[in-house]
């Protein structure tokens, strides 16, 4: 067997500029890897997640996710960034209409909308797996102290649960925006109690506006210490909001605004959609734009070791 080499791309997603927002790695002609060598090629990258496209055929392609540690079943920001470097590289053509590409992914099928943006080729809005929630279950104060937090500063009456929109995330309410920024988890506490709850991260909010939140999440449990902007706990985030009432809807479609990426000074947006049928929610999207930083190639050998 010889060497595997394929095109890696760097692309930061959430964000109007380079450096900032989230970045994700992006092989976009990924059918000759296999599941270890995709694992290499992540840890190499070492983003908060790489995307694998296999499969691609115009319409429909498959996506496989990976963090330096180990593979998850869906990531928002790097599908955002997956199919904005398809539009820019010409294999999907994004000119005066939307294009839609159905993706198979470990949590499902998902569409995905690309429409025409006058500064960065496309944005992308990408629709999430149908919503589910669960009860936190376990004490307020065992959680602030994973989180280096003072219970005091996880108010009572404010949504706190789990949610999922493709991935199971922790959603986590802070009194302020200065509280949030003074969190310090202990990762250890936290990657355990995420293990425990079967969450790949855990979500803190805090309100800015009447729909527009400020958010911090750590993913330890996965790898990631703390991701700058992330996609799939936002979605998560706001139906799991939308459910409560804590944010009032406006149907048929609730837009909500998510900041997130200050306390790593790497700034990003997630502008959320939400769909109503009458008091339930039909569908979730997540909306945004990239940028790409990084074109190389990367050579991985065959069956790479898992060292």
């Amino acid at each position: 067997m010889t060497d595997a080499c394929a095109e890696l791309l760097l692309i930061d997603a959430f964000t109007d500029r380079a450096f900032a927002g989230n970045p994700a790695g992006v092989v976009l002609r990924a059918d000759a890897l296999d599941e270890s060598q995709m694992q290499k090629i992540a840890r190499e990258v070492h983003a908060s997640e790489t995307a694998f496209v296999t499969a691609f055929d115009g319409r429909t392609a498959s996506v496989r996710y990976f963090t330096p540690r180990c593979e998850v079943d869906y990531c928002g920001h790097a599908t955002v960034a997956a199919m904005a470097a398809l539009a820019w590289e010409g294999r999907l053509e994004v000119d005066d209409v939307p294009v839609t590409v159905q993706l198979a992914t470990h949590a499902g099928q998902m569409a995905c909308e690309l429409r025409p943006h006058p500064y960065f080729g496309v944005e992308v809005i990408q629709t999430q797996a149908r919503p589910r929630f669960a009860d936190f279950g376990y004490r307020v104060e065992l959680l602030a102290g994973a989180l280096g937090l003072d219970a005091q500063q996880i108010p009572k009456g404010w949504p706190l649960g789990r949610a999922y929109t493709g991935l199971w995330a922790l959603v986590v309410p802070v009194a302020s925006r200065k509280a949030i920024d003074s969190a310090r988890p202990d990762f250890a506490a936290l990657a355990d109690l995420d293990d425990k709850l079967g969450c790949a991260s855990t979500h803190l909010y805090t309100y800015q506006g009447e729909r527009e939140l400020y958010c911090r999440d750590f993913s330890p449990a996965v790898g990631v210490p703390e991701d700058p902007v992330t996609g799939s706990a936002s979605g998560a985030a706001a139906a799991l909001l939308l459910r409560e009432g804590a944010i009032a809807a406006t149907p048929p479609i609730t837009v909500i605004l998510f900041e997130q990426g200050c306390a790593m000074g790497r700034p990003g947006r997630v502008r959320v959609e939400v769909d109503h049928e009458g008091e339930s929610i039909s569908a979730v999207r997540i909306a945004g734009t990239a940028v790409l930083v990084l074109r190389g190639q990367i050579t991985v050998p065959p069956q790479a070791e898992k060292a």
